[in-house]
């Protein structure tokens, strides 16, 4: 999770903010540092980003990004999901990923794009996901 106005935190110290796999806690950090601000709780934009890095046997380095954008929203909302899906309202949905179906969460997935540009990548030629899964 990655919060604008929060300069890109958590980022990658996500699971971290979450102390002891308590994601309440987290919730409570960025509301503290966004009231640290003077910015309102909701509607800050934010982003999960996952990023695949591969080196092909000439040792040549490829990194493929995927990112899914959207908001966040206070109090959490939905049981579906884990980590910080009940605060995180997708551009142009309505619904936290928590309150979607697993599917329909599937196919935003930041993890999936950057997969499916991996396996668009010569080396891969041919593959899908399916052919992997």
């Amino acid at each position: 999770m990655c919060i604008d106005n929060l300069d890109g935190a958590p980022g990658i110290l996500s699971a971290r903010w979450a102390y002891k796999k308590n994601y309440n806690f987290a919730f409570d950090k960025i509301k503290k540092h966004l009231n640290d601000k003077g910015l309102n709780v909701n509607g800050q934009y934010a982003k999960f980003v996952c990023v695949l890095a591969l080196i092909d046997q000439k040792k040549n380095e490829f990194v493929f990004k995927g990112t899914l954008k959207g908001k966040i929203v206070f109090p959490p909302k939905g049981k579906n999901g884990f980590g910080y899906d009940p605060i995180f309202v997708p551009l142009n949905l309505k619904k936290t990923l928590a309150q979607i179906s697993p599917s329909m969460k599937n196919s935003l997935s930041h993890r999936k794009k950057a997969l499916i540009k991996l396996l668009n990548h010569s080396l891969f030629k041919g593959l899908t996901l399916k052919n992997i899964l």
